[in-house]
């Protein structure tokens, strides 16, 4: 199997790293060590810089609550 990147790490920093190659036509592989997706988030809240750079940001203003 040949790929142009190989990602390794399935967490936000991967995702968001693959999701913008793929979007720029790059070939990517994502692996990680767990065996499965999480069934929900972990996260608290959103930060602001996260937001500038979130592959969904012309849907972020679903995620922001006040």
């Amino acid at each position: 199997m040949q790929t142009q990147v190989l990602v390794v790490g399935a967490g936000p920093v991967g995702l968001t790293s693959a999701i913008g190659l793929v979007k720029a036509g790059v070939e990517v592989i994502i692996v990680d060590a767990a065996e499965a997706g999480k069934t929900g988030s972990r996260a608290a809240g959103i930060q602001a810089n996260t937001l500038e750079v979130c592959p969904i940001r012309a849907h972020s203003s679903h995620l922001i609550f006040f």
